[in-house]
């Protein structure tokens, strides 16, 4: 599962990159965030197909069963869950210290724009400034990778699946 690694610190050193970019480029926190996680997800995506690909192509010779291939999928998704859960902890907790300050007045401009009532603004303005700390961010982005990339992951073994031909195939 070389490969699967491979892709996994690949992936999470990709999107932190791309998200440090986009900080430090001055643009506004929400736009940051929003942005960042739209191409951070993207990228989860192709790297979930590249881990089991490159396995099946350069370990196996071509061919991989169901499970290796989850296997190889799954190693590439906890590799990048746990390097991105990490980033997250360090940049709420060092790089982007007032996060809630900064981001909550770009949520009420952009909120207010897409129609979203005054009611339900305060609410989440209220829920995210007494909930936010940069473990539950990590938490969050954990738990979400998991859940969604794993998903992903056994589908893409599915799909990228290939047995020799002279072995039958499972079900």
């Amino acid at each position: 599962m070389n490969q699967a690694a491979k892709m996994g610190n690949i992936c999470a050193g990709i999107s932190v990159a791309f998200i440090l970019l986009i900080h430090y480029s001055g643009l506004s926190v929400f736009f940051v965030k929003g942005l960042g996680s739209g191409f951070s997800s993207l990228v989860e995506v192709l790297f979930i197909f590249l881990a089991i690909y490159m396995t099946r192509q350069k370990e196996f010779g071509g061919f991989i069963e169901f499970r290796l291939a989850a296997r190889a999928g799954l190693t590439m998704v906890i590799i990048n869950a746990i390097l991105f859960a990490f980033f997250q902890y360090v940049y709420y907790s060092f790089i982007e210290k007032d996060f809630v300050n900064r981001f909550l007045p770009d949520y009420e401009k952009w909120s207010v724009v897409m129609g979203t009532s005054k009611a339900d603004i305060e609410k989440y303005k209220t829920l995210l400034g007494t909930t936010f700390s940069p473990i539950n961010a990590a938490w969050s982005s954990f738990s979400s990778m998991l859940f969604c990339e794993t998903l992903l992951a056994l589908l893409f073994a599915r799909i990228l699946r290939r047995v020799p031909p002279e072995v039958p195939r499972d079900s």
